[in-house]
């Protein structure tokens, strides 16, 4: 049976394809690993690092994955669960319904093994998109903080997309601090 788990004491994932993915993975542990050889770079510059890979099938639905690295640093895990019909996702054909419902589904099963989210209002920041009815539900964010992290569920209006991140502590933000320190020098 498989499941999709992520602890609350130290932010290790437990993939529906059975493979665990630790909150101290390196780039270089992941590029020896036998998810390394299933996955594809999406994104290579600067020394950040992003591969997708197919995370296995949880409540009859498939999961995808992509880890971000910075150098050795793994920054991020972002998953996301495919409710389209087989066929017939891509990312020029992205339905907002379709994409309300994959947001509500992350939720729900967030809401499952983290507990109820804290809500914000994102509103503001998506004015442009002259929101209406259940479309505003992509506009709120739902965040479960932890001491290691946060885990999101979230839609970017700009891509389309629908996705689960699992943020580690504030690497981002340093890294990207970093990145910026050394592109000034």
């Amino acid at each position: 049976m498989s499941k999709l788990d992520i602890a609350k004491r130290d932010g290790m994932v437990e993939l529906p394809n059975g493979e665990i993915i630790r909150a101290d993975l390196s780039h270089d542990e992941f590029r020896i690993s036998e998810l390394f050889e299933n996955s594809r770079i999406t994104h290579a510059d600067e020394g950040v690092a992003d591969y997708q890979f197919g995370a296995g099938e949880f409540k009859g639905k498939r999961w995808r994955a992509c880890l971000s690295f910075f150098n050795q640093l793994l920054l991020h895990l972002d998953l996301w669960a495919n409710l389209y019909p087989p066929d017939e996702w891509n990312l020029v054909n992205k339905d907002f319904h379709t994409e309300v419902e994959t947001k509500q589904f992350h939720e729900r099963v967030l809401a499952e093994i983290l507990g109820p989210p804290e809500m914000s209002d994102n509103i503001e920041q998506f004015r442009a998109y002259e929101l209406s009815g259940q479309h505003l539900a992509l506009a709120q964010q739902a965040t479960w903080r932890f001491p290691w992290g946060v885990v999101t569920s979230t839609h970017s209006f700009s891509e389309g997309t629908t996705n689960v991140r699992v943020t580690y502590a504030t690497r981002p933000q340093r890294t990207m601090k970093k990145f910026v320190r050394g592109r000034r020098q």
